[in-house]
């Protein structure tokens, strides 16, 4: 149910990620928001890898970003948790994310 989603997405939260570049906490939002809030992690597309928003890696005059735990350079998007019950197909924690759009779901969903 969309309650359980929240609640996975609750218990990520209590276990407060943390941005390897920035030491940041991430916080894994509910709802899509359209600013970038310091808090709201992106995943590196390319790689796969999680950090929160920084300017390190920016290609000069490229949408592309290098990401600084592998060097692979490539797009970032939010990584959002997608709360629609009728697309997950068991209960497992979201610890994979759609590529390209970084919606998270179980690995069996995705």
């Amino acid at each position: 149910t969309k309650h359980d989603l929240e609640e996975l997405v609750d218990a990520i939260n209590a276990g407060r990620p943390q941005c390897p570049v920035g030491l940041n906490t991430l916080v894994i939002p509910r709802k899509p928001v359209s600013d970038s809030a310091q808090q709201q992690p992106y995943v590196y597309l390319k790689c796969g890898h999680v950090q929160g928003y920084h300017d390190w890696g920016q290609e000069k005059d490229k949408a592309t970003r290098r990401c600084p735990m592998c060097l692979v350079a490539g797009p970032i998007v939010k990584l959002c948790m997608g709360i629609e019950p009728a697309f997950y197909v068991d209960r497992g924690p979201p610890t994979y994310a759609f590529n390209p759009c970084g919606h998270m779901a179980t690995e069996k969903t995705v």
